[in-house]
């Protein structure tokens, strides 16, 4: 069966909690198996440093798949950006460490369909320092975004790099969040925009930093839609990946076709056997 894998911090690991993940696998199902590789409280730099070690980098990519992963999600900047003592990462290198991330997935992984890189997405401040310590703001997360997306333009640019399956796939789950709601919230690509404790977004947060389930949901969609509008897309969308065969080497069949004296067969040979 071919698979996605994704790359990144608590957002990622936390995919099942919030459902995106499973919202993926869903949507793929029979057809992809989900490798979640999010490692929570993990920046950009502690992560590279995995994937560059040989005796570490299979905790991230498994060495056993039958085929490149259809695609690769990544997903990384909303513990770089933060103010603790532990976990920040200064903003120029955040970028080279994406960079290199992505380099490095299109050397060694050579997904089929891209890489989707994922704007990290806004913090509601009060609420995560409520629930956890006041070391992200919303005005930080868009810094980040910002040096991501040129991270991403440059990787886009990069002729070297432009083989089919290579190609890096921006996906602004950052705007993508921010647009939710009324037709009064901010558009958030461009603009400034200032904090409001009171705007849509915030209700997609179950912390102030995670999404809940309405959250995971915009997620899926966000990411769903960008693979539809890939380069890629005829090889990667899920009404294009065939149904996986079976082991024998056939397709599942459907089970109104399979044959029920054979079952009923089985059945009696189980029941009376014993």
């Amino acid at each position: 069966m071919q698979s996605i894998l994704l790359l990144g911090d608590s957002l990622t690991e936390q995919g099942f909690r919030s459902n995106w993940a499973s919202r993926l696998a869903e949507h793929y199902v029979r057809r992809a198996h989900i490798i979640n590789s999010g490692l929570s409280g993990y920046n950009s730099r502690w992560v590279l440093d995995i994937l560059r070690d040989p005796a570490r980098k299979s905790y991230l990519i498994p060495p056993h798949l039958p085929a490149p992963p259809l695609f690769v999600t990544l997903l990384l900047g909303s513990n770089d950006m933060c103010t603790n003592e532990w976990q920040p990462v200064p903003i120029d290198e955040y970028q080279r460490n994406m960079a290199a991330i992505i380099q490095l997935v299109r050397d060694e992984v050579r997904p089929q369909g891209g890489i989707f890189v994922m704007t990290p997405p806004p913090v509601d401040e009060l609420a995560w320092g409520a629930a956890r310590r006041p070391d992200r703001t919303l005005a930080d997360v868009r810094r980040y975004r910002a040096a991501l997306l040129e991270v991403v333009a440059a990787a886009q640019a990069d002729a070297a790099q432009a083989t089919p399956g290579n190609e890096v796939v921006l996906v602004d789950l950052h705007t993508a969040v921010l647009r939710f709601g009324d037709a009064g919230a901010t558009d958030g690509a461009t603009a400034e925009v200032t904090y409001d404790k009171h705007a849509p977004w915030t209700r997609l947060l179950v912390d102030g930093l995670h999404f809940n389930d309405a959250g995971g949901a915009l997620m899926v969609a966000t990411l769903l839609d960008a693979v539809r509008k890939s380069p890629q897309a005829d090889r990667i969308v899920a009404d294009k990946v065939p149904i996986a065969p079976s082991p024998c080497g056939r397709r599942c069949s459907a089970w109104r076709r399979i044959n029920p004296h054979l079952l009923f067969f089985l059945v009696f040979l189980i029941l009376f056997s014993t």
